[in-house]
């Protein structure tokens, strides 16, 4: 049985109750994270944060998640971050959060910018995960998918580690390489890596053409085209 707190969004609840035995309750009010679920071995529970909680109050998160571990140790805590950021634009810089319009062209936009600097952001991400596991979707629907997959995959024998499962099949460890996947449907890790190594972010991907994403080596026009189109950019 997935648990999930009584907090999270009603979309993402309804999600994922379509495939997966669910029980909302009021998980974070016994001091565990927003969901958990039992391994076979052990409970395994995950707390998830957005860009936006991200860029609001590092400090208050760094110490729910301290809370967390020490009212459950017997608990595995791992950080899911949602949304997708990059740097923000102008003399200001900062951190820029997109995000994906209603409808079927889906294109993305600049939905907050903070004055917080991306790469104190990154820092504190990396400082984390040595005390735990965090992963990255570009959207709720995202997450709702990876959550559904970690708890599938601990329901297998011989799949007791979502870990495994995250990496080999759904994220990277550069999380631009993760968000350009996510967002793209059918573009693998090896051309994502490239395409980022090339551009250095999903925006500027997002908003370059096919003869320019077609440099990459690999990568042809007429497929990069077809991505741009997938995201909705109709004048491509």
């Amino acid at each position: 049985m997935l648990e999930i707190d009584n907090h999270e969004p009603s979309q993402l609840i309804e999600l994922l109750g379509q495939t997966t035995p669910t029980q909302v309750s009021a998980l974070n009010s016994a001091g565990y994270a927003d969901f958990k679920w039992w391994d076979g071995d052990q409970d395994k529970q995950i707390e998830r944060k957005t860009w936006n909680d991200l860029l609001a109050d590092l400090g208050s998160i760094e110490t729910q998640l301290m809370r967390q571990m020490d009212n459950h140790p017997e608990c595995t805590l791992a950080l899911l971050i949602e949304g997708i950021a990059v740097p923000g634009k102008g003399i200001t810089g900062g951190t820029a959060v997109l995000r994906q319009t209603k409808g079927t062209k889906g294109l993305y936009y600049q939905s907050h910018q903070s004055k917080v600097n991306m790469q104190a952001i990154y820092a504190w991400i990396y400082q984390v995960s040595k005390y735990m596991e965090v992963y990255q979707t570009p959207d709720l629907y995202s997450t709702a998918k990876a959550i559904t997959a970690f708890y599938s995959s601990d329901q297998k024998e011989g799949h007791t580690t979502f870990n495994r499962h995250l990496k080999e099949k759904t994220f990277h460890p550069n999380p631009q390489v993760t968000s350009l996947m996510g967002m793209v449907p059918g573009i693998g890790p090896v051309k994502a890596e490239a395409l980022i190594g090339k551009f250095g972010t999903v925006w500027e991907i997002l908003n370059s053409t096919p003869d320019r994403l077609a440099v990459v080596h690999g990568v042809g026009v007429k497929e990069t085209t077809r991505w741009l189109r997938l995201i909705g950019r109709p004048d491509v």
